[in-house]
């Protein structure tokens, strides 16, 4: 009786055990809402994921604070966006510690210069009832180096930074590596999904009516793939 007693109580046991949840080793911190997404979509429960920006923030404007420094204390990975859309990196390298990687996730990702974005505008609104003063200093305001930095507004894009961030948590965490694999493929057919949906919607729209009106060119990656043109009231 006493062995079928101990038996069961270390059935008991192991079923707890299993049922505790495995705390995430891996902490990763991100400076851009849809980075976070990402790190979530990828790393699972495997990685802890500290977001730094929070949604709804005017990344253009945006510049870490002391406090916001704080939180990538303990972070393996610190992901960014690149392509020039953040002017503080070089201080924040400053900030971070000899075991610590700031990763661009947008720098191998193809890019879009300012003159493929014009090459999107739509021909008939051209220069049209702009402020040209207002547009100087748009432009300055939005200046990337001539780049484009808006990777994230296309599917494929994603789909690329999604194997991004499964190939970098796998160098800091191999053990977790087929899960990384295994989540950015499964968020990827997720994003193909969405891509064919998209398509079908958006072929209901006559060629010659798709037409984007945006503040300033920050949709040429989509308007590229999807196949619109570009209306950008401020330059």
């Amino acid at each position: 009786m006493k062995t079928a007693f101990f038996l069961r109580a270390a059935g008991w046991l192991a079923a707890l055990l299993w049922a505790v949840p495995v705390h995430a080793e891996l902490k990763v911190a991100t400076l851009h809402p849809l980075l976070t997404d990402l790190a979530h979509q990828v790393g699972g429960a495997s990685v802890n994921v500290q977001a730094v920006v929070a949604a709804g923030t005017d990344m253009h404007h945006f510049s870490p604070s002391a406090a916001d420094v704080k939180k990538l204390a303990g972070s393996a990975l610190v992901l960014v966006s690149g392509k020039n859309l953040e002017n503080y990196l070089g201080k924040l390298q400053d900030n971070l510690t000899a075991d610590q990687e700031m990763l661009e996730v947008g720098a191998g990702i193809p890019s879009l210069t300012r003159a493929d974005a014009e090459e999107l505008v739509d021909g008939q609104t051209r220069g049209g009832g702009k402020d040209k003063e207002k547009d100087k200093d748009d432009d300055h305001d939005h200046d990337h180096g001539g780049v484009d930095p808006h990777w994230w507004n296309s599917v494929e894009n994603m789909q690329r930074a999604s194997k991004v961030l499964a190939a970098a948590f796998s160098k800091k965490d191999p053990a977790n590596a087929g899960k990384y694999e295994a989540n950015a493929a499964a968020y990827s057919k997720k994003l193909g999904e969405l891509k064919k949906w998209a398509r079908r919607e958006i072929s209901r729209i006559p060629a010659d009516r798709r037409k984007l009106a945006t503040s300033h060119l920050a949709l040429s990656y989509f308007a590229r793939e999807f196949g619109f043109r570009l209306i950008p009231v401020q330059g």
